[in-house]
């Protein structure tokens, strides 16, 4: 394993701490189920948010899940197979005797394929941006799973006329809500119409940005949990966000198709760059942040310039920043010989070894 840590006496200390990050993620996983139970019941007066308590249900139970095998396997890898069976049965029993639907019951056991995913590759030392891949498509399959078996149950199959018959009834409510607001911008029917069709093709990209934040998001609380629990880990202790420099020549030529306009292009052609661009947006976004708070720590004449467009951005346009310093990302990570030479850094080599 890449995680050590630091006494063999502490073995039954932390495994008690498993058990309880454990018996913590199955509580958590199916409090979404029960929470939708009593206010589907009407048994409570106040409103909220079904997709934004499962996400934070499932962000933190994934967590304790992927550290609770993480510890567990230090030492048994047999006992980690075990709790995670336990921890299967335990919470499909306590869905279930809630009242879980498929569906609800699919959602509930999320946490599982996403907490093992985790824990394996923070286990064996795999890379940041491979970690939040890994644990985006397993979360995406099971999005996606959930999305079909709800299509499912409503026609009685899942084909193309059941989906565009649910695509007709998002665009007739979309186009009602904004009419009342055309007037106003000087937009027609056609046009709010003409919008969402664009959002639905675009719909993918803004998907994967959703899974590929959450995961992002669970990668990073499972990192600081695990350490927490007095885990040595040279890699885990700094473990950057990197990308491939492919992924920079991609989003830069993505980039520039998105933001000009091509006499006689194929109008599929513009829109499956916006998808490519948006994303691949999240990780250069988060290296841009990086590479701007190196900037400025050391200010330079360049670094003034990129500050004053930054702040003149937030007066006319403030998403022109997440454009700015997703581009500033991308081309760190595309030469960072260039950042090496402005800061006297030392750019590691890889060791052909390991």
């Amino acid at each position: 394993m890449n995680i050590t840590f630091p006494d063999n006496a502490g073995i039954g200390k932390r495994r008690i701490r498993a058990f309880l990050f454990l018996i913590a993620a199955c509580a958590l996983s199916v409090l979404y189920v029960f929470t939708e139970n009593i206010y589907a019941a009407k048994l409570t007066v106040y409103t909220y948010n079904p997709i934004t308590l499962y996400i934070l249900t499932f962000a933190a139970a994934s967590a304790l899940f992927a550290c609770a095998l993480t510890l567990i396997a230090y030492k048994s890898k047999k006992l980690s197979v075990i709790a995670t069976l336990a921890v299967c049965a335990v919470a499909s029993a306590s869905a279930l005797a809630l009242g879980a639907d498929p569906i609800q019951l699919l959602l509930a056991l999320a946490f599982i394929p996403s907490g093992i995913v985790l824990s394996a590759c923070i286990s064996n030392g795999f890379e940041k941006a491979h970690t939040v891949v890994g644990n985006a498509v397993i979360m995406a399959c099971i999005f996606i799973s959930a999305i079909a078996l709800y299509v499912y149950s409503t026609f009685g199959e899942v084909t193309r006329r059941s989906i565009a018959y649910i695509v007709s009834v998002f665009r007739e409510a979309f186009v009602s809500f904004y009419s009342q607001y055309s007037a106003q911008a000087g937009l027609s029917g056609i046009d709010i119409s003409a919008t969402f069709d664009m959002l639905v093709i675009i719909l993918p990209a803004f998907f994967c940005v959703f899974v590929s934040v959450v995961s992002y998001i669970v990668t990073t609380v499972s990192r600081a949990i695990i350490l927490g629990q007095g885990a040595h880990s040279e890699k885990l202790e700094r473990w950057p966000l990197k990308m491939s420099r492919l992924a920079s020549v991609i989003f830069i030529i993505a980039l520039i198709f998105s933001m000009l306009t091509f006499s006689g292009t194929d109008r599929s052609v513009i829109l499956t760059m916006y998808n490519v661009m948006i994303i691949l947006m999240p990780g250069f976004f988060l290296i841009g942040i990086r590479t701007a708070l190196l900037h400025f720590r050391r200010p330079s004449l360049f670094s003034i310039i990129i500050g004053l467009f930054v702040l003149v951005s937030c007066f006319s346009n403030p998403i022109l920043i997440v454009f700015i310093l997703a581009s500033m990302g991308a081309l760190d990570n595309l030469f960072p010989m260039v950042r090496a030479i402005l800061y006297g850094e030392t750019i590691k080599k890889p060791d052909p070894k390991s």
